[in-house]
C-alpha cells in the first residue's frame, strides 16, 4: 500500500527533476525509469558542489517555512488548509532531495531503492504525524511553543535524513568504528555523552552506532535540533570518505535567517507559483 501511494508522488516528482535537467522535455517519465533517468541526464558534480547544495537546501526551506507562515490568518479555515496544502507537497520534495544529495555526495547515482523508498515513506509519515498535532493546535490555539519556530524543526529534520542517507549507503562497515564529534554549539547530555564515550572507547562499532541513532534522527533529547556529526576513525593506511564528506552546517537561529541568493541552486518545486 505504502509503495502504490508513495510511487505515484515519486513519479509527479521526477517529472519535475527531469524537467530541470532538461526543459526540452524528455516525454512522460515513467515511475519505474524515473530516477533513473533524473540520474543519467543530471551533470556530475564535485563533492563539495553537492554539500554546498544541502546547506543551501536546507536552509531554503527554513526560509520558506517562515515565510508561507507570516502569511498564514490563523482565523480563516480556508487559509489553513491552503497552507497544509502546500506543507504536504513541499515537505516530500525537500525531504527526497535532501536524500538523493547525500546518494550523490557518496558517489551513489542509482535510482532509489525500494528499501530507500520505504524509508522515505517512513520518515513523511512520522513528520506528518506530528504536523497535523500541530495544526490542531493552532485551530485550537493550544501549544507552549511559538508555531513559527515548531515549523523551523521541520527544517533542521532534513540534517537527519542527509546523514542516513550517507552512513547507511556504505559498504564497508565491517570493522570500522565512528566517533561522535560535536560542532561549536550547545549540546543536549545525550550528545555530549556519546561524543566522550565515542572518543575514550576508540570509535563506536556500526552495530552500536545503529542502535543509538545517527545525529539528527530525534534519538538525542536534542532530537532534529542536533548539530553533531558523525566521522570514521582515521587509520594508518586508511583515510575515510567522511573527512571530505560532511557538509557545512552552521545553523542560524530562526530570527537571523536571511534572504539568500539561489540562483545557482536547482530549487524544489520551482516550476510552481
Amino acid at each position: 500500500m505504502w509503495r502504490n501511494v508513495f510511487l505515484r508522488w515519486i513519479e509527479s516528482f521526477a517529472q519535475w527533476v527531469v524537467h530541470l535537467a532538461n526543459p526540452s522535455g524528455l516525454g512522460k517519465v515513467h515511475r519505474e525509469h524515473g530516477w533513473r533517468v533524473w540520474a543519467e541526464t543530471q551533470p556530475a558534480k564535485s563533492v563539495g558542489a553537492e554539500k554546498a547544495r544541502y546547506t543551501r537546501l536546507e536552509k531554503q526551506f527554513r526560509q520558506e517555512l517562515k515565510r508561507a507562515w507570516e502569511r498564514v490568518n490563523v482565523a480563516d479555515p480556508s487559509s489553513l488548509r491552503q497552507f497544509e496544502k502546500w506543507f504536504k507537497r513541499r515537505l516530500q520534495e525537500y525531504q527526497a532531495e535532501s536524500f538523493i544529495i547525500a546518494k550523490r555526495v557518496r558517489g551513489d547515482y542509482t535510482p532509489l531503492s525500494e528499501q530507500e523508498l520505504k524509508y522515505l515513506h517512513g520518515k513523511y509519515s512520522e513528520q506528518m504525524k506530528y504536523f497535523r498535532r500541530f495544526m490542531m493546535d493552532v485551530r485550537s490555539g493550544r501549544g507552549r511553543m511559538n508555531y513559527a519556530l515548531r515549523l523551523d524543526l521541520y527544517a533542521k529534520d532534513l540534517w537527519g535524513i542527509y546523514q542516513s542517507a550517507y552512513w547507511r549507503g556504505q559498504v564497508y562497515t565491517v570493522g570500522r568504528r565512528y566517533l561522535w564529534k560535536l560542532s561549536d554549539a550547545e549540546h543536549c547530555e545525550d550528545c555530549v555523552k556519546r561524543a566522550a564515550e565515542s572518543k575514550a572507547k576508540g570509535g563506536y562499532t556500526w552495530e552500536e552506532l545503529e542502535q543509538l541513532g545517527l545525529p539528527g534522527e530525534g534519538k538525542t533529547r536534542c532530537l532534529n535540533n542536533c548539530k553533531c556529526t558523525i566521522v570514521e576513525v582515521r587509520e594508518r593506511h586508511y583515510v575515510p570518505r567522511s573527512f571530505r564528506s560532511l557538509p557545512n552546517r552552521k545553523i542560524q537561529s530562526y530570527a537571523e535567517l536571511t534572504e539568500v541568493n539561489l540562483a545557482d541552486v536547482p530549487r524544489c518545486g520551482q516550476h510552481d507559483t
